[in-house]
């Protein structure tokens, strides 16, 4: 049972009076870092995998369509690849938001969703690690203090404080010089004050970070159910929203959940009926895709008012995020079509 609730105003700006210490410094804070393997072994084990992958694919696609002929099709363009060297393996959601590896798409869709949603994935995320205090790397920002502005990152600490550094080749030294003295005489003052601190920040842009949190659900519905569910025609528009982010293709596909830290899982909604759909959810983010077993999704979604719907409790069944291609509905059907013409079926 999940419950979800309308989405949120749009963050344009932020400007807040801390109470607390702030740190700052010339340089860029320092944030944790993530841990990688060798580039070696992770290069063949990646190319180890995305081969499985896409043999593994390719024989079901040639069970269950005429025209695959030891070919990949394209999850997301729905073109057929020969050469293996033209796919790649794909994260959902993101790698720069905690992803891992979850299907194989071609190099063009990979790439121009890279420059495109997967961007405004990580700002989106970004801003809301800095509102609760829980940010993992730093957020690029202009702050303002003592009348003296500079560029530079903002990033809480693990202690809960906030870090401010400044980036050296994007301010003038002078600027940099009366902003540590403006910081200095405040510190050093007889009688403590409050102090003003303007933060801000380029905005993410919401409705192409909406549409890729709708390709990640996609992709997992995809490695989740396989060829058999995404080739219905009531994907054709999701498929379409994906390739033009911005443009309005769909409009009631993406809700805010209550909290910004739940397990990344996939819902299949039943009740109520207007909300029947396979919910994939991940970080506050709540993305309906059509129905796996009754048609017309989206059209039931247009008829509820208002939207966002507010606070709903939807109920089905929740199955956690997957961890590479199951394909659960393809081998559903290459075992019924197998069972159909062996021998002993006839």
């Amino acid at each position: 049972m999940q419950k979800v609730v309308g989405s949120s105003p749009i963050i344009r700006s932020l400007e807040t009076r801390w109470k607390r210490r702030v740190f700052y410094s010339c340089e860029r804070p320092a944030y944790p870092q993530k841990h990688r393997e060798s580039g070696c072994s992770q290069e063949v084990s990646n190319r180890t995998k995305r081969e499985r992958w896409i043999r593994e694919a390719i024989a079901i696609t040639d069970v269950i369509t005429k025209e695959g002929g030891g070919r990949y099709l394209c999850p997301l363009c729905l073109e057929w690849f020969e050469d293996f060297g033209d796919l790649t393996l794909e994260h959902a959601p993101p790698e720069s938001v905690g992803g891992r590896h979850i299907a194989i798409t071609c190099r063009d869709c990979n790439n121009r969703a890279g420059h495109t949603v997967d961007h405004e994935i990580r700002r989106a995320e970004t801003v809301l690690e800095f509102a609760e205090q829980r940010m993992t790397a730093p957020m690029a920002a202009s702050f303002r203090f003592g009348g003296v502005e500079q560029r530079g990152e903002a990033i809480f600490g693990p202690d809960g404080r906030l870090r401010l550094g400044g980036i050296p080749r994007q301010n003038r030294p002078e600027n940099t010089a009366a902003l540590t003295a403006a910081f200095e005489e405040a510190v050093a003052a007889s009688e403590p004050g409050e102090w003003t601190l303007e933060l801000s920040f380029r905005p993410p842009d919401f409705r192409r970070a909406s549409v890729g949190w709708l390709r990640v659900g996609y992709l997992v519905a995809f490695a989740m159910l396989g060829y058999a569910y995404i080739l219905r025609d009531e994907l054709d528009p999701v498929r379409d929203q994906i390739r033009a982010p911005d443009e309005t293709v769909l409009t009631r596909y993406c809700m805010r959940t209550p909290s910004s830290r739940p397990d990344r899982i996939v819902s299949f909604i039943k009740r109520p009926a207007e909300f029947d759909s396979i919910l994939v959810q991940a970080s506050n983010a709540a993305v309906l895709l059509p129905s796996d077993r009754v048609p017309g999704t989206y059209d039931r979604l247009a008829a509820i008012e208002p939207w966002p719907p507010g606070e709903r409790t939807l109920s089905g069944t929740t199955l956690p995020w997957p961890t590479k291609p199951v394909y659960a509905l393809d081998r559903l059907w290459v075992e019924r079509i197998a069972a159909a013409t062996s021998p002993g079926s006839r």
